[in-house]
């Protein structure tokens, strides 16, 4: 499965990133091109992890309010923060993500700087 991802970051649709992995799952299973999703990927994580509904925790409206968390959690459960340490919404300050050179020279083949140093 592949979350968060734009019209143009797949090789399927355009030429300038390269997804040989994905590519071939698409070509040899199925591609969702219409269908109902939330409007930020938060919320279909919190599905996932959950196996909720967004409405069900939250979500509905794409915003977590901060005291949700804590009560209306299962108290006999630890509860557990999920932040992966690449997602591009735990960059500090708004700043760029920082990537390793060697990392971002393994794309050199995409144009812009911006979409290379988070592929």
């Amino acid at each position: 499965m592949a979350d968060d991802m734009g019209w143009a970051d797949v090789g399927y649709h355009c030429d300038h990133i390269l997804t040989p992995n994905i590519d071939t799952l698409a070509a040899d299973g199925v591609v969702l091109n219409n269908f109902y999703v939330q409007p930020a990927s938060h919320p279909s994580r919190g599905a996932l992890l959950t196996g909720r509904h967004p409405m069900h925790f939250g979500f509905q409206h794409g915003a977590l309010m901060p005291y949700m968390a804590t009560d209306e959690h299962n108290t006999s459960e630890p509860l557990f923060l999920y932040m992966p340490h690449q997602a591009l919404h735990v960059s500090v300050n708004e700043l760029p993500v920082e990537a390793p050179q060697e990392y971002i020279d393994m794309f050199a083949y995409i144009e812009s700087d911006m979409r290379r140093g988070l592929a």
